[in-house]
């Protein structure tokens, strides 16, 4: 049986938390992908341009070499309506009394907790993908084994947004009561919140659904970085294998074969095999 959110979101809301958590756990799956891309090395070494792409591509492999992970925080990732699923009545909440400005800067800081990396499981069957976060097929793909469902999280895909105003105004009361006292961060009705505003910045809009988008979340309250190289295994991940684009220039397959080569793991080349009727891309071990 498939992860089913009606169900999954039924049981957050009966705050049966324990039982939603072991839910999602059971289903996510085993392994996850990565997509990355690369920018091409024939350029000229005095052109700025081309050298900023040139570093980029160097931080990339040298975090592939380190089994690093780039994180990235929910306002520098490549959708700029990140976290916009939900929504302030604005008026409601300036009618009961509620500061505007006080709540979206608390929001904002809520949504701000997390470093954000996301993955999908398609890796052969879905071209856009190599497309749209691969450079068109000339960057690379990594696979990894999921050590930790914990961390993992599916994206719903829905068409209306959600108002949060009662959710936002009760985990700011409830994170008061937890700074003077009152109750302590284990409080039932605190956790049911803070899980609720969690999962509220893994929903996208269903134009987005053709990705089958996959998020690992780790807590990060140190700072205003835009994102962090973090230990794959830090966010229970253990990389498993490297797939180059079909694209991939030489120089940077060739990159790709020494770092496999270094950390001991196989590495496939990918294509599109003339000889089959399928229209879906193959690959083959480099």
């Amino acid at each position: 049986m498939s992860f089913e959110f009606k169900h999954y979101w039924k049981l957050i809301f009966e705050k049966k938390l324990k039982t939603a958590l072991n839910y999602r756990k059971i289903h996510m799956p085993k392994i996850l992908y990565k997509y990355v891309s690369l920018s091409d090395n024939y350029c000229n070494k005095n052109n700025n341009y081309c050298t900023i792409f040139q570093e980029s591509n160097e931080r990339k492999f040298t975090t592939l070499k380190n089994n690093q992970i780039w994180m990235s925080r929910f306002d520098n990732l490549n959708d700029p309506y990140e976290y916009r699923a939900m929504y302030l009545k604005s008026e409601e909440l300036s009618n009961k009394g509620w500061p505007l400005d006080m709540l979206d800067e608390y929001l904002h800081k809520m949504k701000s907790i997390y470093l954000i990396a996301s993955f999908t499981t398609n890796i052969v069957d879905n071209m856009p993908m190599w497309a749209h976060y691969s450079n068109n097929h000339k960057g690379f793909c990594v696979e990894y084994r999921v050590l930790n469902p914990k961390v993992v999280y599916p994206i719903s895909y829905e068409e209306e947004r959600f108002a949060i105003g009662s959710i936002i105004t009760s985990i700011f009361n409830l994170s008061n009561d937890i700074f003077s006292g009152k109750i302590d961060e284990d409080d039932k009705e605190f956790q049911f919140y803070l899980t609720l505003i969690n999962h509220l910045g893994l929903i996208k809009h269903k134009t987005w659904q053709y990705e089958n988008e996959y998020r690992i979340l780790h807590a990060d309250l140190g700072g205003n970085n835009p994102g962090a190289p973090i230990q794959s295994i830090e966010v229970g991940l253990d990389i498993s294998g490297i797939y180059v684009g079909s694209q991939c220039s030489f120089e940077n397959t060739d990159r790709l074969t020494k770092i496999a080569k270094d950390i001991g793991i196989k590495i496939y080349q990918m294509y599109l095999d003339d000889k089959e009727p399928n229209y879906k891309l193959s690959y083959r071990m480099i």
